[in-house]
């Protein structure tokens, strides 16, 4: 059986899920499990090439605090690089 929580796993979920829309960090890691969201992100971005752009918000984490976050959208095209 293939380890869920591989980092493998992780950017597999995390691309299924950007290809249904965006997602804040708080999303992917409590409804995906994805721990570290920006390192899979790095890794689909500068590995493998995905347009997946940042954009920084207020969200609720689930104790009810609020923080700014990262909400990631994947956008057409190759990632070419560049200030966030």
């Amino acid at each position: 059986m293939k380890n869920q929580n591989s980092t493998t796993s992780q950017r597999n979920r995390l691309l299924n899920r950007l290809q249904k829309g965006q997602c804040s960090t708080f999303e992917l890691r409590h409804r995906d499990d994805i721990p570290c969201v920006a390192a899979r992100v790095y890794e689909l971005r500068h590995n493998l090439g995905y347009n997946i752009q940042t954009h920084w918000i207020e969200d609720d984490n689930p104790g009810g605090g609020s923080h700014r976050v990262a909400n990631y959208v994947l956008m057409p095209g190759k990632w070419q690089g560049g200030a966030q």
